[in-house]
C-alpha cells in the first residue's frame, strides 16, 4: 500500500529541498551536471524498485505506470498519459505555475528517459514543452 499521508512532502517543500541540496553539494563549474548525475543515480534506484514490483518489461509498460509511480511520491502535481502508441507517448504534467525551475524540470525529463531505458527502449527521446499556464507536456519516443 501507499505510505501514510504524513509521509508525503508537498511539492513546494520538495523543490526547496532539491534546490538546497544542489546549492550546498554541487557548486562550482561542473555543479549542474554533477547534480543531475546524482539525481539520475537516485532515480535509477527508485525506478529499479518500482519497475521490478510492477513487472515492467517494455517501454509501453513503463509509460503506463508513470501516473501511479508519480502519485506514490508527489502531492500537488500530477502526471497523466494523454496519448500512447507502440513507440510514442504524451504525458501531461499538471503543476502550479512557476513552481519547478529549469534544473528540476530537466531532472524529470531525464527520469522519464531512464524509465524507458530500464524497460528496454532503444533510442529513447523525451522532449518537454509548455502545456498552458499550469503544466508541461512531455513527448516520449523510443524504438
Amino acid at each position: 500500500g501507499a505510505p501514510p499521508e504524513s509521509g508525503w512532502l508537498p511539492e513546494v517543500v520538495s523543490v526547496g529541498v532539491f534546490l538546497a541540496v544542489r546549492d550546498a553539494r554541487f557548486g562550482g563549474p561542473s555543479g549542474e551536471l554533477d547534480f543531475l548525475a546524482w539525481v539520475d543515480a537516485l532515480n535509477h534506484e527508485i525506478l529499479h524498485v518500482e519497475q521490478s514490483a510492477r513487472l515492467v518489461t517494455t517501454p509501453a509498460d513503463a509509460v503506463r505506470f508513470i501516473p501511479e509511480v508519480w502519485a506514490r511520491f508527489h502531492r500537488g502535481s500530477t502526471m497523466t498519459v494523454v496519448a500512447q502508441t507502440k513507440q510514442t507517448a504524451e504525458v501531461a504534467f499538471a503543476h502550479p505555475p512557476f513552481l519547478f525551475p529549469g534544473p528540476w524540470m530537466e531532472s524529470r525529463r531525464r527520469t522519464l528517459v531512464s524509465a524507458l531505458v530500464r524497460a528496454g527502449a532503444a533510442q529513447p527521446s523525451v522532449r518537454a514543452g509548455r502545456d498552458g499556464d499550469h503544466g508541461t507536456r512531455f513527448h516520449l519516443s523510443w524504438r
